[in-house]
């Protein structure tokens, strides 16, 4: 009996160990997805990594770690990287074990077991790798608090107080729940957006597929036309290509579908849907000013719609409703005031017609004065010859002095 308990606290321990160890390279794996990571950090990084002494793994991963975490001190508190001998190997050691043991007073939400130099000489096993975990979760939790995306891993202090632990196990339990729902809700709906697009192109990947086994028997037939040298039917040729161009087309719409699909998807996953704001562009209507929180020059999607269906409602409230009766009354009332100004109109027509032959008899007018004046200006200097002249006019016979007059 005491050999089976021995037993199973010893297969309970191997499991615990090994799930750490599969914990520390899923949080690495991710991390790598959005950081790029050298060749020699390629070659050492595996699964169950640290399950025996692995100096190599050991100075590429906590490298890789804490470069993430700040590049910058990172430079500053091991200036010994890269390990070339064994001189420079103890020293690297070191500095790791002293900057990681000033991780939790630098980070609040840090957690890192204290190290010892026995550890990281044989970098191995399941106290190493507990640790290599925690500095992990730092790792990935700044990194998504800077993404503002931290609740999604909320690292907990250890407390002696057993309500404490309590409560916050099921505080995270609640936050847990909540994100596996919408999750499977987004999955869902993408499931079955993804089902419809891949009907499509089953039915758009057989369709190639006939044109992929009807090309050998084209390809022969062109080379039997062009063996007999017979006329080729240059329409059925184009008429085919656009067939075939067609069905390209289609293939293509079903690839943008995909990566629509594939957008949406990222949309909707992302928690907070924030829209750019200008506020020397755009204003906020007074009445649900009071409900929408700009920050950072940016507005919450949702919150924004939720904020525009309230006023609406409370606009819609606001209107008088309206009977047959009142529309009846205000179409007559408009239609003759419609009939009034016809008649305003055909009046002004008239008096513009009036005002334009009254304009054309004053041209006329103005015309026949402007020939008469002419007249007697000439006559007027013809007249003032008379004193100029060395002979007077008026000894000149009275035929003449009547012709110029």
């Amino acid at each position: 009996m005491a050999c089976n308990v021995s037993l199973f606290k010893t297969k309970t321990i191997k499991d615990k160990e090994n799930k750490i160890h599969e914990e520390l390279y899923n949080n690495i794996y991710l991390l790598t997805l959005m950081y790029q990571t050298s060749k020699e950090f390629d070659h050492v990084f595996k699964k169950d990594m640290f399950t025996k002494n692995n100096k190599a793994g050991f100075h590429q991963v906590i490298y890789y770690l804490l470069h993430i975490l700040n590049p910058n001190v990172m430079k500053q508190k091991l200036p010994s990287w890269p390990p070339l001998d064994i001189r420079s190997e103890n020293q690297f050691r070191n500095e790791v074990m002293k900057y990681s043991n000033e991780l939790n007073s630098i980070y609040e939400n840090a957690n890192i077991p204290t190290v010892l130099t026995s550890h990281l000489i044989s970098p191995g096993g399941y106290k190493f790798v507990k640790f290599m975990l925690k500095i992990s979760q730092l790792v990935l939790y700044e990194h998504l608090k800077e993404a503002k995306q931290d609740v999604m891993l909320t690292m907990i202090k250890p407390t002696k107080s057993k309500i404490m632990n309590k409560r916050n196990i099921s505080h995270l339990g609640i936050i847990h729940t909540k994100i596996h729902e919408e999750c499977d809700q987004i999955k869902s709906e993408f499931n079955l957006v993804f089902a419809s697009y891949k009907e499509k192109a089953e039915s758009m990947k057989n369709q190639l597929q006939g044109f992929n086994k009807s090309l050998p028997a084209l390809r022969n037939e062109v080379r039997d036309l062009k063996e007999s040298n017979t006329d080729i039917d240059i329409d059925e040729i184009d008429l085919k290509l656009e067939g075939i161009k067609k069905k390209v087309n289609e293939v293509n719409d079903v690839r943008d579908n995909f990566v629509q699909a594939q957008k949406l998807l990222n949309s909707l996953l992302c928690k907070e849907n924030l829209l750019e704001y200008k506020p020397g562009e755009y204003k906020i209507p007074q009445e649900i000013s009071h409900l929408i929180n700009p920050y950072a020059n940016q507005l919450n999607l949702f919150n924004i719609l939720e904020s525009f269906i309230l006023l609406m409602e409370r606009k819609f409230f606001q209107i008088k409703p309206i009977d047959a009766s009142e529309v009846t009354a205000s179409k007559e009332k408009y239609e003759s005031f419609n009939e009034e100004l016809e008649k305003l109109l055909k009046k002004l027509h008239g008096i513009c017609d009036h005002l334009t032959m009254f304009k054309a008899t004053l041209n006329h007018v103005a015309i026949i004065k402007k020939n008469k004046s002419k007249s007697l200006d000439m006559v007027e200097s013809v007249e003032s010859l008379d004193s100029v002249l060395a002979v007077p006019l008026l000894d000149t016979p009275p035929r003449n002095r009547s012709i110029l007059k």
